[in-house]
C-alpha cells in the first residue's frame, strides 16, 4: 500500500474544455433525452423504464459542463464539488 493520497477526480467543460471548480458546474444527463430514447426505441422498454437509461451511456450521455456554458432545464445534475474521489463518483 503506497502512503500517498489518491488524486482526486477532475472535471472539464465538454464545451470550453476548461477545468470545470467547485461550485462552478455540474456532472448531468439530460432527463428529455433519455424520455425519448426510451420512446424511439424498438426493443421492448415500457415508457417508465427512461429513469434507467441514465446509466446507458450508449443511448444517453452524461455531460460536464460549467453552469454558464450550458445546462438543459431538464438536467439531472450532480454538482462536481459532490464527485471530486473515486467512491462518491460511483456512488
Amino acid at each position: 500500500m503506497s502512503d500517498q493520497p489518491t488524486a482526486g477526480l477532475m472535471a472539464n467543460c465538454d464545451i470550453c474544455l476548461q477545468p470545470v471548480e467547485d461550485g462552478d458546474g455540474y456532472v448531468w444527463v439530460d432527463q428529455g433525452d433519455a424520455k425519448n430514447a426510451c420512446y424511439d426505441s424498438d426493443d421492448g422498454r415500457t415508457p417508465l423504464d427512461f429513469l434507467g437509461l441514465t446509466t446507458r451511456a450508449d443511448l444517453v450521455g452524461w455531460r460536464t459542463t460549467h453552469t454558464a456554458c450550458g445546462l438543459s432545464d431538464y438536467a439531472c445534475k450532480i454538482g462536481v464539488e459532490r464527485i471530486r474521489a473515486w467512491p462518491a463518483f460511483l456512488y
